[in-house]
């Protein structure tokens, strides 16, 4: 989720973020915000000593495509900000921040919280909510505009403030009215929740204070209220409303201390947070708590807590002496009434070892999702064997002290998580690493028990082959004991993970909590990861030395007193700790590139004249297999106009299938007299083209036009057409596209990313853990694998002699909205016999690395469409959009002003040795052609869409 190579528009001192939190944008469920505590600012080695987020910061990280690429910078008010509006924002001044919480309210708002102190212990922190909105009112540029900072209370001297998390809700009945600039809406209550340590000295009576603030107008004032101080030692707060009535639940630990056990208690709310019930105990645990040393991180049991749409609430926490021999396992309660609670049961009962630890649970459209760090694949190595068919069989593979079987796990899993053997034991050959993983329950029906899925790996690695291997291997882990904190003594990884859906929808009169279970289910995983941080080169590593990347010498940023050391290429990255994010769903994800149009009527030569928009929409299948859908156009027709999935015929209903791992894109036409009119699509799945629907199968839904409060469109005005009036959607193709041969070998082609150019210089963060010590593993021209771009149609003996070309060309969208278009190949020369061709769609992710102390990239090809055999077009036949083609040869691919795609013809060749050969560059023409014909064309009665073909 980082990125960039500015400063502070990215981290190019390649520096740590943790504890992250994320939400999804009301107006728009492809647009999320999220925040961590960002060490960008820090080009030194750290502070000796220090608390492990001392020499933080807040950073606020923003995606406009669902979680694919990331944009990231600073929250205002940081020590070296001069903006504006760092200058006006109340926390500047103060030294650091830390415990960051992002949540979404009505109309595109969002809320982040957190603390700000001072890292010397001079003077109290503060309690802060950040604003900002999403204007959903750009196809081009960042949309979520900061709105400023409140302080919600700062602490005095004995005090300290600790973790506050947020809530928000629907507005209810009485609400009153939100003013953000010239948007006018109702108000929903927002909620925070934080506790207050009263005296910091342990042998003076100290005592927690948990405390509930309020506000009734969008984020701009607040009132405090106090809801126990009946416990002795509480921490980890949690706030979750009842999408029923509003009702207010607040959860927190207590620890133990004098006469009171560890337990999970709660207090609720039913007048709109005023007022609490007394605090009561959920349940009395045995905790997974774990001290900060040398060797381990922090970790303690706090809660996590949701409410349902049918107004139970849920809670869980991790417990040790659940699982074999005592292992923690993530346990869960509910209640109906926040009183009254069920038997603790473990979520997700693994029968093997390794702790669960630090959940985070949200829950949406009738599903109850949470997700948790995982170590029953600690010390092994994912080995993927291919079937023959493009997918993988994964196996693991013992390592380190389980080397071979059975090893001895005694020496392994222990009761913390400690990158050291326990008393008794040679050294450990191997540190420990960690897998997120999430688990289910469906919520939706009234009564009876609610149950968890098996849990699902969630973290996904490079993997491929090392060189002179042809073994095809996970090639990173998260090892999170890495000693990156307290000047490169102590590991951390956070307080908390997070994981979050779109919080809520709109009505026809206003919002609603997402709790239909036929409503998408989707979900956004956010976590801490280690996966990139070089350790610095020594036996045993010297992790108290860092150099910056790219810098020379000179000031400190951080601290301008002292002088930067001139890099060291075996120092540089050591501090790279990353934020990771992964999206959920059941398999199927739906959505459009920009869900907000003005309809209505323009005036053109004088005359009014209704505008015909298109929205170009996508379903993605993220299953291993083939599936079809049908697409229908609600039967609510907008006033006054229509909506259809073809430009000059009305369709309300399409059929579309989509290979596996990949993508398709269609448009919906639309006109009305209302500006604002909503338009559902819904996808349900069938059984083929012209089938029937499968029952129980993936369903989708996206809503265009959803809130009528959004603000007028900007950049309107792009390569000199003007949006409000004109819809422009003209393609275009590189002339000369870039060719790479490879030999095979042996190896398998799953084993092969896109164009191999790519490929060299990659350097793999830590694709070994062979000892402790973790020796530097950069890995050059390691044989990345790809299994979205398999070719299924392709057997491993195929390959024993065979060459593979990619020739690659850049698309883009040339014109001034999100345009949809279908790909097609123009056969120019007869594809040789035996060979076979395969036609890739795709984007690239890069994530920051250090490569000889220059700053460089590392790439994630992001599949759009992998279609094997694809159709060759007839000359006659150029202009025809395909939106009726059903098949999933008709490869397609949506494009916002100005972005670009890369567009991948790959042809094998089996016998590299029998001197046939075959020119993809003078052989297939790659053509683009709009699935809409551009609003001035249409207007004069003509009905070609642009195209472009090389």
């Amino acid at each position: 989720m980082v990125s960039g190579t500015g400063w502070p528009g990215g981290d190019p001192f390649l520096q740590r973020q943790n504890e992250p939190s994320i939400a999804v944008s009301s107006r728009n469920p492809l647009h999320l915000l999220a925040g961590a505590n960002d060490y960008r600012t820090v080009d030194l080695p750290g502070l000796p000593n220090g608390a492990e987020t001392g020499d933080a910061w807040h950073g606020v990280f923003k995606s406009m495509d669902g979680g694919l690429t990331w944009r990231s910078t600073l929250l205002p008010g940081y020590p070296q900000d001069t903006s504006p509006e760092g200058l006006a924002s109340p926390n500047k001044g103060f030294q650091a921040g830390a415990d960051p919480t992002v949540r979404a309210g009505t109309n595109g708002l969002f809320y982040y919280s957190g603390i700000v102190f001072n890292r010397t212990g001079t003077g109290p922190g503060q309690i802060f909510v950040s604003r900002f909105i999403d204007n959903n009112n750009s196809e081009s540029s960042d949309t979520i505009q900061y709105l400023g900072t409140n302080v919600i209370s700062g602490g005095t001297s004995g005090q300290i403030i600790d973790k506050p998390w947020l809530g928000a809700d629907i507005p209810r009945p009485g609400a009153g009215m939100c003013q953000i600039g010239s948007q006018s809406f109702p108000a929903g209550n927002v909620y925070l929740s934080y506790s207050i340590f009263l005296g910091t000295d342990p042998s003076n009576n100290p005592h927690t204070a948990i405390m509930l603030a309020r506000s009734s107008d969008c984020g701009a004032t607040w009132t405090l209220t106090k809801i126990s101080e009946s416990f002795k030692l509480n921490q980890g707060t949690v706030v979750a409303i009842s999408p029923v009535d509003g009702t207010v639940y607040v959860a927190w630990r207590q620890f133990a201390a004098v006469n009171d056990p560890d337990s999970i208690n709660i207090a609720k709310s039913t007048d709109g947070g005023r007022s609490f019930t007394k605090g009561a105990v959920i349940a009395t645990i045995q905790p997974f708590d774990q001290g900060s040393t040398t060797v381990s991180f922090r970790t303690n049991a706090y809660p996590t807590m949701a409410v349902d749409g049918q107004g139970r609430v849920y809670v869980a926490w991790s417990q040790r002496g659940v699982g074999p021999s005592g292992d923690a396992r993530i346990m869960g309660t509910m209640s109906t009434n926040g009183t009254a609670w069920t038997t603790p049961t473990a979520v997700d009962p693994s029968p093997s070892r390794g702790h669960q630890i630090m959940p985070a649970m949200t829950a949406a459209a009738g599903k109850l999702m949470i997700i948790f760090y995982d170590l029953r694949e600690d010390h092994t190595v994912g080995i993927y064997t291919p079937l023959g068919d493009g997918s993988y069989q994964e196996t693991r593979d013992p390592r380190g002290d389980l080397a071979p079987p059975p090893g001895t796990p005694a020496k392994v899993f222990i009761d913390f998580i400690m990158d050291q053997a326990p008393a008794g034991f040679s050294a450990l050959l191997r540190r420990h690493t960690i897998d997120v993983r999430a688990s289910r329950a469906d919520t939706s029906a009234p009564i009876g028990p609610v149950t968890f899925t098996p849990s699902q790996r969630v973290s996904q690695y490079i993997y491929g082959s090392r060189p002179g291997s042809n073994v095809v291997e996970q090639l990173q882990v998260n090892p999170p004991n890495l000693p990156m904190f307290g000047l490169g003594t102590k590991p951390f990884i956070g307080d908390y993970i997070d994981v979050n859906a779109t919080t809520f929808t709109p009505t026809a009169n206003g919002w609603a909590f997402n709790t239909d279970p036929s409503s998408p289910a989707v979900f956004h995983a956010t976590w801490t990861d280690n996966r990139d941080v070089r350790p610095p080169v020594g036996s045993p590593p010297d992790w108290t030395k860092y150099t910056p990347t790219g810098i020379n010498s000179g000031p400190s940023l951080f601290d301008p007193t002292q002088n930067v050391a001139p890099c060291i290429s075996t120092y540089a990255g050591s501090r790279n700790q990353n934020i990771y994010t992964s999206r959920l769903t059941d398999g199927l994800y739906v959505g459009a590139a920009s869900n907000t149009k003005p309809l209505g009527t323009v005036v053109i030569n004088g005359n009014p004249t209704l505008i015909q928009r298109a929205f170009s929409i996508f379903l993605q299948n993220s299953t291993d297999f083939t599936k079809s859908f049908r697409l229908t156009i609600a039967s609510a027709q907008p006033v006054g106009g229509q909506a259809s999935f073809e430009q000059f015929v009305q369709t309300t209903t399409l059929d579309v299938t989509i290979g596996a791992r990949s993508t398709i894109s269609r448009p919906v036409f639309a006109t009305s007299t209302d500006s604002r009119a909503m338009i559902v699509v819904n996808a349900v799945e069938i059984s083929a083209p012209g089938g029937t629907v499968v029952s129980n199968g993936l369903t989708g839904s996206v809503v265009l036009n959803p809130d009528r409060t959004s603000p007028a469109l900007t950049d309107t005005n792009i390569g000199g057409n003007d949006l409000n009036t004109t819809e422009v959607y003209n393609p275009d193709i590189t002339t000369l596209p870039v060719v790479i041969t490879q030999d095979l070998a042996n190896q398998d082609l799953a084993n092969q990313d896109l164009a191999n150019q790519d490929l060299a210089n990659q350097d793999i963060a830590n694709p070994d853990i062979a000892n402790q010590d973790i020796a530097n593993q950069d890995i050059a021209n390691v044989d990345i694998a790809n299994q979205d771009i398999a070719n299924q149609d392709i057997a491993n003996q195929d390959l024993a002699n065979a060459s593979i070309s990619d020739a690659s060309w850049t698309v883009e969208n040339e014109g001034n909205t999100s345009t949809s278009y279908s790909v097609k190949l123009l056969q120019n020369l007869t594809i040789p016999a035996g060979m076979k061709a395969q036609l890739i769609l795709s984007t690239d992710n890069m994530s920051l690395v250090s490569r000889d102390c220059t700053l460089g990239f590392q790439r994630q090809t992001l599949v759009i469409a992998n279609v094997t055999n694809p159709v060759f077009t007839s000359p006659s036949d150029l202009t025809s959009t395909a939106i009726n083609d059903p098949s999933k040869t008709n490869a397609t691919l949506t494009l916002a002003p100005g972005q670009k795609a890369k567009l991948t013809i790959r042809i094998l060749d089996p016998n590299r040795n029998d001197n046939v050969t075959f020119d993809i560059s003078k052989g297939i023409s790659p053509l683009l052609v709009a699935h809409g014909v551009n609003s001035a064309d249409a207007r004069a009665g003509r009905k070609k869409p642009p195209l472009t073909l090389v």
